[in-house]
């Protein structure tokens, strides 16, 4: 029994320590996370370039687009709002 129990304290502390919140989280500024992003408009069309982990990457993409996201909700609830009868909001 003294050996079920040495086991289970040692599989418990194995699976505390994995799921412990790591002390190596890295905390970007705007700058560094719009680093290697960049947008260009030519003709009408928009192109962006987006680089980094997946956080980084959807930061850029907010920032890069933002404009364009607020824009098309707006479009999008009125069309909602035509084609459904009901209010975006709701």
């Amino acid at each position: 029994m003294n050996k079920f129990k040495l086991v289970c304290i040692v599989f418990l502390s194995l699976m505390i320590s994995c799921n412990a919140p790591s002390s190596k989280k890295i905390t970007r500024t705007h700058r560094q996370m719009l680093e290697k992003a960049s947008r260009s408009e030519k003709n009408g069309w928009i192109s962006i370039h987006l680089e980094g982990v997946p956080e980084v990457i959807g930061y850029q993409h907010g920032y890069l687009l933002a404009v364009e996201i607020i824009d098309r909700r707006g479009a999008m609830a009125m069309l909602f709002e035509k084609t459904s009868g009901r209010n975006w909001e709701k």
